[in-house]
Order: structure tokens, then sequence, then C-alpha cells
């Protein structure tokens, strides 16, 4: 059985002999699966080597170094992914004690795994510009800040980019400690509370456009000529990959601070034989001759200290830098699951009322009700990421048929096309040529249950699923519609928190009873915007944000 044990620093345990490892009188040789980092994986080997041929329990002990990936090894512990092939690891040296948490998150975690055991390295996630970028950059007297990475509302997609201003690339987050190290930096600037989680919320769509496959690709961007780049990366990284040829990468330093990967040395067999042999191995790396290995290599102690392969004149500060703290084990764990819904999108289906009373005038303006909620709707439909999925319906009473809603466009990703025309462009004009149509009533709780049985027929588990109702009247179908009591007897019936369906209502004007729209809402989670003038829209759409990846609970609120 498989074991929670972190390895300990006691010297209970003695080690003896440095050559070829054999058979002894006490039994056959014990191999020692170690998982490590890649980054880590060469001193690791050298390490293995040097302890070749110890004895423990009078029993020879090899240690065989795997490089795995952290994000695989923690879901494997985790339980939520097989690793095929991969033979069970005694002991793990991830980059950061960020996965200790997140390998403990899943069902089988706890049993895994119990906490980060000491620290054998650190590595600080720097910038990395070139050589002649990052001299225009302090002649300029411009900082790094991850603040500038925070941006002032939702990305705009449309909004053409400055030639001049510097592009950044950050490797993937869901695989990469360094990819995360960005995202756990914004959340600890993104400040408290609701309106803190839209600034992070925002701050994550804007970084998902920077993202590339992994490290070796950021240093490949920011070699290029051109624009100016500007990477991120963790320091050990930008020397390992710059040993080659001529150095033309420098590393430049957050004024905040950073993240700093550590490098914990944790045992993650149960079996008592096979922990003590893998406690052997973590004391031998944490001996001075053995962590010189590391420091040579271009890590840090794990106290910050540089050594020699860190030089000043390359460009590494021999002071450690600031370091931004690691959020708690529950943010981190909810912080990427966030990324993760971010990777997956949405799928969402706009419904907006065409019924006469749309057509009064928003107060102060010529502009209608159902112009100016047009208008805000297109301008989110600008912001929407293409992965996104988005159909529209309108509604009033009997606009097909007997039915009250009629489909305009299907739900498909924003980013599609279907007959060369893009779905965006397909929303963007539908929503533009709505108009009131007279004679007309306000079929809404028809309608409201019509949207929620198409999203929950067409669930998608993996995402958040919703209906987002925009209306400025009440209920008045007089063609024998649903009552509000049925509604919402039924939707209870119907709701299903294995498939959730929230229902989202913007109910715009001055005299508007929100009490039955509160109770629809409430069955599914949802919730209810009043609104004097439908411009105030964007706080549907910012709502939408966070709600796409997280909820309740599960947002890492600081």
């Amino acid at each position: 059985m498989r074991s929670p044990l972190v390895f300990g620093v006691g010297m209970s345990v003695a080690l003896s002999g440095l050559g070829a490892c054999s058979d002894a009188p006490s039994g056959p040789c014990r191999t020692v699966v170690v998982a490590v980092a890649a980054s880590v994986a060469a001193p690791m080997r050298t390490a293995a080597a040097r302890f070749q041929g110890n004895e423990v329990d009078g029993r020879c002990v090899s240690v065989r170094i795997e490089p795995r990936s952290p994000a695989s090894v923690s879901e494997t512990l985790a339980g939520t992914v097989e690793e095929p092939g991969a033979a069970p690891p005694d002991a793990w040296i991830p980059d950061s004690s960020l996965w200790i948490p997140l390998a403990r998150s899943g069902s089988a975690g706890p049993a895994a795994v119990a906490s980060a055991g000491p620290s054998l390295a650190s590595s600080p996630i720097v910038w990395v510009l070139s050589a002649s970028a990052a001299r225009r950059f302090g002649a300029q007297g411009a900082k790094a800040s991850w603040r500038s990475l925070m941006p002032s509302g939702i990305p705009d997609p449309k909004q053409r980019a400055n030639a001049d201003a510097p592009r950044f690339v950050v490797p993937e987050p869901a695989t990469s400690t360094a990819g995360m190290g960005p995202l756990l930096a914004l959340h600890t600037l993104a400040g408290p509370g609701q309106r803190g989680l839209l600034n992070f919320a925002t701050a994550m769509l804007a970084l998902r456009a920077m993202t590339v496959k992994d490290p070796v690709a950021v240093h490949a961007a920011v070699g290029e000529t051109g624009r100016t780049t500007i990477g991120v990366a963790s320091e050990q990284s930008l020397l390992e990959n710059e040993a080659v040829g001529e150095r033309t990468l420098v590393p430049v330093y957050p004024t905040e601070g950073t993240i700093v990967l550590d490098y914990p040395y944790a045992r993650v067999t149960h079996d008592r034989g096979q922990g003590k042999a893998a406690d052997a191995f973590g004391r031998f790396l944490g001996e001075q001759t053995t962590r010189e290995l590391l420091i040579n290599a271009g890590f840090r102690t794990p106290e910050g200290r540089a050594g020699t392969a860190l030089d000043p004149k390359l460009g590494f500060a021999p002071e450690p830098p600031k370091r931004i703290q690691l959020p708690d084990s529950a943010s981190a764990v909810k912080i990427r699951e966030m990324w993760n819904r971010m990777r997956l999108g949405a799928r969402l289906l706009d419904v907006l009322d065409v019924s006469p009373s749309m057509r009064q005038k928003v107060p102060g303006t010529s502009t209608s009700r159902l112009t100016a909620l047009s208008r805000q709707i297109q301008q989110s439909l600008q912001l929407t990421p293409d992965f996104v999925e988005i159909g529209l319906w309108e509604f009033a009473t009997r606009l097909d048929g007997a039915r009250d809603h009629r489909e305009v466009v299907p739900i498909r990703a924003v980013g599609s096309a279907k007959n060369g025309v893009r779905q965006r462009e397909r929303l963007i004009s539908a929503v533009a040529r709505s108009t009131p149509v007279p004679g007309t009533h306000t079929g809404l709780y028809d309608t409201i249950l019509a949207g929620f049985r198409e999203v929950s027929r067409h669930h998608r588990p993996e995402v958040f699923n919703v209906v987002t109702v925009f209306t400025d009247g009440e209920e008045s179908d007089p063609f024998n519609g649903m009552k509000l009591d049925e509604l919402i007897r039924t939707l209870r019936e119907e709701y299903d928190p294995a498939r959730p369906v929230s229902i989202i209502i913007g109910a715009y004007g001055d005299d508007i009873d929100t009490r039955p729209l509160k109770r629809i809402v409430q069955v599914t989670g949802g919730k209810v915007y009043l609104s004097k003038d439908p411009r105030q829209a964007q706080r549907i759409f910012g709502d939408l944000l966070v709600r796409m990846l997280c909820n309740g609970a599960q947002c890492p609120v600081a």
C-alpha cells in the first residue's frame, strides 16, 4: 500500500558504501523510483549515481530518476488521471510546493502525499528579454511589473494592438509552474472581494491570449527579431536554454516580487522498506556536497543564495528577489480550476425581448431600450473569446406559430464559421437587426422554460451552461401562458444539480417587480440584475465572465 508520508530529516538509517549496487544476504537490491521535474533531472541523475551502492537495512539501494511533468504526477497521485506505463514513484520532486495541494485535491490524493517536504533548491520566476530589448527597457525608465498584465477592463480582441508595445508570452499554466506564476502574482494584485475577483477574471482572460506550449517556446519567441517580446520563465530555465552559443537573453526581476520555485522532496510510498530507502536518498540530497550539484546547474539554495553560474555579468541578481507567497492550498486548487475552466469556455443562450415595450426611450436620450441594449450586447460579443459558445433567441408572444420564442442563431462557438460567416459576426448582425414586434406581448415564463430545456438538452458537463434573458417587462401573455408557480414547480422538477443550467435575468426599467424574477433564478442558482438603463448591461457580462470560471465557494476570493 502507498503512503502519505513525507521524508524525514532524522539520521536513523545508516548509509554505507559507494560501489556498484549488488544483491546482499538480506535480499535483492531495492530500486527507488523518484519522479522529478525535468529541469532538475540532470543534477538528480548525478546525485543518484553517487548514491548508488548505499545500503539501507542491509539491502543495496539504487535510485532511478524519471523526469515527469509535475502536473501529470499530481493528477496521478490525486487519482484523476493515469500515466500509462509509468511506475508509481516512491518519491517526488516537483518544481514547486504548489503541486502538493493539487495532488491532494483528488479522491486519492490525501492517501498519496501529505505535504511538501524540505526544499532542495529554488529558482525565481523572471521576465525574459533579449539583451537589446532589456537595454531599451532600462533606458526608457520602464519597470517590470506584474500589474502591466492586468487589463483595465475585459480585453477587446477588436482593439488594434500598439505596434510599439511589447507582447508577452507565458508557458501554459495548466502544465507549467512558470506559467502558473503570473496567475498567482495577478491574484495577489487583483484586490479583495467580488471586484477583485472580476479583476482577476479579466486578467486571466487576457493571459489566455499570451500562452504558448512550454518554456522552450517562450525562449524561442523572445529570441525572435521584430516587435519586443517579454517571456516568463524560471531563472534556471533561462540559464539552461542559453547554455549553448552566445547568450542573448537576460532576466528582468518584477518590482513587486515574484513566485519562487522551491523543489520540495516528498515521499509518496507507504511501503516501509521503499519508504526508508527513499528517506535515505532524500537525506543524501540534503548534504552540502549534493546541493552543490544544484547550485552549479543554475539553481539557488532554498534560502535564495546564488552560485557562480548565475553570473551578475549575465544580468542575474546576486541577492534573492522578493518573494510573493504562494496562496493557501485551497486557493491554489481553485485558481488552477479557474484556469482549466477558462480553457474550456462556456455555453450560453442569449434571449432578447422584442415586445412593443422595448420601443420606449432610454430617459434623456432618443434611443429605444432595444437599441441601447442591442449595442451593449454587440459590444460584449466583440469581447467574447472565440471558444465560448453562444446562440440567440428573440421572444414576445406567438413569434413562431404558438411558440413565444424564435431561434435566430443556433448555439455555436463564437470563433467558428459556417458558410464563410463567423458566428461572432452572425450574432452581431442578428442583434443589430432586432426590432420590437407590434401587437405582441411579453411571453416571459414560457420562454424561460423553453430556453432552460434547450440548454439542458445539449448540456456540456465541463463548462458553464446558462440562459441569459434580457427584458424590460413582466409576464403578460394573454394566450393561456404559463403561470409563475407552474414555472417554478417545473424548474424544480427538471433542474439537475449534476447537470446545472443557470438562469440569469437582466431586467430594465423603473417599474419592474423583480420578486417573481428572483424566485425563478433562485431555483437554478442564477441572479437578477435590475437596471434603470440598458447601457448598464456590462455588469451582467462581467458577472458572466466570473461565473464562467467559478461560482460561490469555488472562487478564490482574497
